[in-house]
C-alpha cells in the first residue's frame, strides 16, 4: 500500500494503481514521454510517498520512457513479469512490441 502524507501531515493510504492513475490524465497534455516520467520519478520520490513496490513502478517508467505503450499498460506488464506470470495477454498491439506480451486474437 502506498502512503501519501500531505503538508498538514495527514497520511492518506491508496493502492499501488495512485502512480497509473496519476500518469494516465497527464498524457492529454501532450508531453514527450521523457518529461512524464521526469515528473513521475521526482513525485514517487517526494518525502512522504512510499510504493508497494517502487521496484515495478522504475521498470514500468523505463519501458514507458523507451517504448509505445501506456505507462500503466507497462505497469501491468512488468507486476506480470516479477509474478511470474508471462506472457501477458493484452488487446494493445503496441504493448506487444515488448518481449513478455502476447496479442489477444
Amino acid at each position: 500500500m502506498a502512503n501519501l502524507i500531505c503538508a498538514s501531515g495527514f497520511t492518506h493510504a491508496t493502492t499501488e494503481s495512485v502512480s497509473v492513475h496519476t500518469a494516465t490524465p497527464v498524457f492529454g497534455y501532450k508531453f514527450d514521454r521523457t518529461t512524464i516520467a521526469a515528473a513521475l520519478r521526482r513525485l514517487v520520490a517526494t518525502e512522504g510517498v512510499r510504493l508497494e513496490d517502487g521496484a515495478t513502478t522504475g521498470l514500468a517508467l523505463a519501458a514507458y520512457e523507451n517504448g509505445a505503450a501506456d505507462f500503466s499498460d507497462f505497469f501491468i506488464l512488468e507486476s506480470a513479469r516479477r509474478g511470474g506470470a508471462l506472457p501477458l495477454h493484452t488487446f494493445d498491439e503496441r504493448l506487444t512490441r515488448v518481449d513478455g506480451a502476447k496479442l489477444v486474437e
